[in-house]
């Protein structure tokens, strides 16, 4: 952290809680989100507020589906002109993705599109990106269960989940969502189906925002979605689509049935163990 600002690799806002898929296990939840209107007005002025105490290198803007928003042209311009970052990535599942889209692929640096085994057809997208902005595709293998309905009573456990945590503390997944800065996607995210304490600090009204932003950033102690949430050491699982309606079914099991103890075990010498999720990544200039 530099004196003027805290300076961090990345933002995370998601413009919607929407999807057109169901995946098994989607950390977000988009399968079971109730739809929301996105407050324009209150990003605006958030972001206006974080970037005098903290910059990154690029905002990440994710959903659900980014390309189901119906505000995501404002929102970028919102970001570009609040300068928190130095770019502005859209991540997406790639199967949406047209040439109406070109002026909103203009306005971005970095279409990163997460290939899910939907069969969607890179060469088009690339086609589209191309004198647009940079195209970056993260094949994934293979995923880990986010979390657990049932949860943990064993505090240890928890402890464990969180020290271990590449989300929170090795990729630094840092999420503004409806005002609150948040250290990760699931202290916000699985308060829609938990009664959780507030695990965020509230960007428009803390008075000392540095300090309270530091002082959140480097707790060492699990936040209240922690009973929950897996981290980084869910059992693996290859990607398929469920059903909504029996979406949360699939996640109901103890935390201890979830987790692979092998890999959690590993990230306590190696903080940032290869999770063995991505296959392979390609990276297209403009």
């Amino acid at each position: 952290m530099e004196k003027s600002k805290i300076i961090s690799e990345k933002l995370e806002i998601n413009v919607t809680n929407r999807c057109n898929l169901s995946c098994k296990g989607c950390s977000h939840l988009s399968p079971i989100c109730i739809q929301h209107n996105f407050d324009t007005e209150k990003l605006r002025l958030s972001l206006n507020r974080l970037s005098d105490v903290f910059h990154c290198e690029t905002v990440r803007l994710l959903g659900g589906e980014p390309f189901l928003s119906p505000n995501l042209q404002e929102i970028i311009n919102i970001v570009r002109e609040s300068k928190i970052c130095d770019s502005i990535t859209i991540v997406s599942n790639g199967t949406l993705i047209n040439d109406k889209h070109k002026d909103i692929l203009c306005s971005v640096d970095v279409l990163e599109v997460s290939d899910h085994q939907t069969g969607i057809n890179i060469e088009y997208i690339h086609e589209l990106t191309k004198g647009a902005c940079k195209l970056v595709v993260l094949d994934f293998e293979a995923f880990r269960e986010p979390y657990s309905e049932q949860g943990t009573t064993n505090s240890a456990l928890t402890d464990q989940i969180y020290k271990t945590c590449l989300i929170a503390n090795v990729w630094k997944c840092y999420n503004l969502e409806d005002g609150y800065f948040y250290k990760c996607p699931q202290a916000h995210t699985l308060k829609a189906i938990k009664t959780l304490f507030a695990d965020g600090i509230d960007v428009l009204n803390t008075p000392d925002l540095k300090a309270a932003l530091e002082k959140y950033i480097t707790c060492k102690s699990p936040l209240s979605a922690c009973k929950y949430c897996l981290g980084a050491t869910g059992k693996i699982y290859s990607q398929k689509q469920v059903n909504r309606k029996e979406w949360r079914k699939e996640q109901d099991k103890p935390t201890e049935e979830m987790l692979d103890y092998q890999f959690l075990e590993k990230l306590k010498t190696k903080a940032n163990s290869n999770n063995h999720c991505v296959k392979s990544i390609i990276s297209k200039e403009k």
